[in-house]
């Protein structure tokens, strides 16, 4: 036994000299084409080593530079609940392989979730003690609702806060705490069919339009018969609120730590009247009581049956995708100056990125959030899926600059709000309830003033526990 491990011990050491007269032998290689030499000789290494490698430059590529503390780490399983319109999109996909590629310690389980889900899956997860690690929505309202981790520490250490839109930080901020990183900005603005138009004899819209000669316009279409209906409604609360916007109103007012509903003020009474006006003439189609309101629109619009609809770049990305030949008629233009002029505005959408209250990674969630708004993703997610980054920078690019149908919303996301109403989830509901009724009933004063003694509630109710 002692010979047999004497010899193992000799040959040990003659292959120990043998290996170290190779290396000596191999001095004319540089290190670097002897790892290049070797593609498998990153995967093996350990993580740390692996993820530092000075193999690329991530910055030149559009991505952010290593985080060495990220890549320091053990073994981390981020756990990723994104909307499932965006988990099912091959680039989303390719982002997450390249981060767990320049990252091999960190696994990525992304699920989708449908989006109006999200917070009280939040909500249900953070209260059980199992959120996940990163999700999206408005971190401003999880952050309200103490759902959302704040982040402000790992901005500071970031530096980018200049780098983004003004309206995009007030989606991941309360009372000047963030709460997240902003994805995409998005607003609404008319979509209309050109040929429509013109077949009615009218002239499009543009600078100094009006809700009244909106609706003189929709009268003329059906009457000539260039089109079954003037115009698509529909009554979600955020699309609404960007129709109050643009009328000079809104649903909220804030005065200190005072929120304060108003969803009887005159400005917005109008836009209900204005939307029952339009479904009782019979110059839009009559919603239907679905959740979900934006797809109906789109889908009426796509087969003709309505000269125009309100909504976002998303659907002009899927038109152009979907329906090339109708697509060649199709113009944009920015939200009606309100009913008489004199007004400009309407909603800021979109989404941002937020980590729920009590994950255990929460630096490494920051940094995939950060791969997600880097020039390389975010400009592929605008090019490719209409999800407008909410980097000021990147609008710069000449598929902003010069595609004319883009310009209604460069320019309507000047003056676009963001809707707070989001922050109190039951006033969120006591509104979609108002436009509803406001829609389908005469007394369009009456439903705003009951609405509004709701909404009060609903709001003193979430601020009392605060």
């Amino acid at each position: 036994m002692f010979r047999k491990m004497r010899k193992s011990v000799v040959l040990l050491t003659l292959v120990s000299l043998f290996t170290l007269l190779l290396a000596a032998c191999g001095g004319g290689k540089n290190n670097n084409e002897a790892a290049s030499a070797s593609p498998s000789a990153s995967t093996s290494a350990s993580p740390s080593e692996s993820a530092s490698a000075p193999q690329r430059d991530l910055e030149k590529e559009g991505l952010p530079k290593i985080n060495d503390k990220i890549a320091s780490k053990g073994d981390v399983k981020l756990e990723v609940w994104m909307p499932a319109d965006w988990t099912d999109k091959q680039q989303v996909k390719d982002l997450v392989s390249e981060f767990e590629s320049v990252y091999p310690n960190v696994k990525v389980n992304m699920s989708g979730v449908t989006w109006e889900d999200i917070p009280n899956k939040v909500r249900v997860s953070v209260q059980g003690g199992a959120p996940a690690d990163l999700s999206m929505n408005h971190p401003f309202a999880l952050g309200a609702q103490g759902l959302a981790e704040p982040v402000d520490d790992l901005w500071q250490e970031w530096g980018a806060e200049s780098e983004f839109l003004p309206g995009s930080l007030v989606d991941v901020t309360w009372k000047n705490i963030k709460y997240g990183i902003p994805l995409e900005v998005n607003t609404t603005f008319m979509i209309y069919n050109k040929e429509i138009y013109q077949k009615a004899g009218l002239t499009e819209p543009g600078d100094n339009y009006t809700f009244q000669q909106w609706k003189d316009d929709a009268k003329k279409i059906v009457d000539s018969k260039a089109a079954p209906n003037g115009m698509a409604i529909n009554l979600g609360g955020w699309d609404t609120y960007g129709l109050i916007v643009a009328n000079g109103g809104d649903l909220l007012k804030f005065e200190g730590d005072k929120v304060t509903a108003t969803f009887n003020d005159p400005k917005v009474v109008e836009v209900l009247q204005w939307l029952h006006d339009m479904a009782k003439e019979k110059l839009a189609p009559m919603p239907g009581l679905q959740a979900r309101q934006s797809d109906t629109p789109e889908a009426l619009f796509a087969n003709k049956a309505v000269a125009g609809f309100y909504s976002g770049p998303w659907h002009v990305t899927q038109l152009r995708n979907e329906n090339p030949d109708l697509f060649k008629n199709v113009g944009t233009a920015a939200m009606p100056n309100g009913m008489t002029g004199g007004t400009d505005g309407s909603v800021q959408g979109g989404g941002s990125l937020f980590i729920p209250k009590g994950s255990k990674n929460k630096e490494v969630a920051f940094e995939l959030g950060k791969w997600f708004v880097s020039d390389k993703y975010a400009l592929m997610f605008a090019k490719d899926l209409g999800r407008n980054p909410a980097r000021a920078k990147l609008y710069e690019d000449p598929m902003f600059k010069e595609d004319p149908l883009n310009l209604a919303f460069t320019t309507q996301l000047k003056t676009a709000k963001p809707f707070l109403l989001d922050a109190y989830p039951e006033a969120g509901q006591v509104l979609g309830d108002l436009i509803r009724e406001a829609v389908l009933k005469d007394d369009v004063q009456g439903a705003a003033d009951r609405a509004q003694a709701k909404a009060q509630a609903a709001i003193d109710s979430v601020e009392s526990k605060k």
